[in-house]
């Protein structure tokens, strides 16, 4: 299993003053559609700025080195009062999404977490300086576990508080999931449509172990432009 180290860069949005090799300078009105999620985000991505890291390298280690399939961290980071759980891995380069550098996956158990009681919500890739790329979701064969049910899981988005997490990359994680919960959820509507049509020809059990549904549906994701919108008056 090949290692090498992260190439992530470090710092890529930093607070107006710095000289960056990006500069990430938001409105600073306090009128027009704010919410508590794009706030507790935004105070996640300042402070890592601050401290001249981001979310991969939070996950990795500062020394940033990674193992192609390894999961991180292990055990897997867990938020939200134990109900949610992450990992960080990374694909081989030649299978790697373009820009990607790795993705987390995010799963709930509610109140069952036994070993196969966690439904995969979405995976989450990672560009090349630790930031979001896109949110994607999967065939149960990709993960495994317990398939998760749209309405379940969306009831699970919607119980999630915005500040919630015991580190800073379980905050910024979870805002993510927040801000974009309503993103997520088309994404699981999608993801039903086209396993709909699968289980046409298939049962339901064969669809979700064929190999060759991988991805169902993604969403990208500018996080910038989003942030500008919901935080500027």
């Amino acid at each position: 299993m090949p290692c090498y180290r992260c190439w992530v860069r470090k710092g890529k949005y930093v607070k107006d003053g710095d000289t960056p090799s990006r500069r990430w300078v938001l409105p600073t009105g306090t009128g027009g559609l704010t919410t508590t999620a794009a706030q507790a985000l935004f105070a996640c991505v300042q402070r890592m700025a601050e401290e001249s890291t981001n979310a991969v390298l939070q996950v990795l280690g500062e020394n940033g080195e990674i193992c192609e399939a390894r999961r991180y961290p292990q055990p897997p980071l867990g938020f939200a009062d134990g109900h949610w759980r992450a990992y960080y891995h990374c694909h081989a380069l030649a299978t790697a999404s373009a820009g990607a550098h790795g993705h987390c996956h995010i799963f709930t158990g509610g109140d069952q977490r036994g070993p196969d009681q966690w439904s995969h919500v979405a995976g989450l890739a990672m560009d090349l300086e630790g930031q979001p790329l896109r949110w994607f979701v999967t065939n149960r064969w990709v993960t495994a576990g317990s398939w998760g049910r749209r309405d379940v899981l969306r009831a699970g988005l919607e119980c999630l508080q915005p500040a919630a997490g015991n580190s800073l990359v379980t905050q910024w994680l979870t805002a993510m999931l927040c801000l974009y919960a309503a993103d997520i959820d088309e994404l699981l509507r999608a993801r039903d449509d086209r396993l709909e049509c699968a289980m046409q020809n298939a049962s339901m059990e064969q669809v979700l172990a064929d190999r060759s549904l991988y991805e169902l549906a993604e969403s990208r994701i500018d996080l910038v432009r989003t942030l500008q919108r919901l935080l500027s008056s």
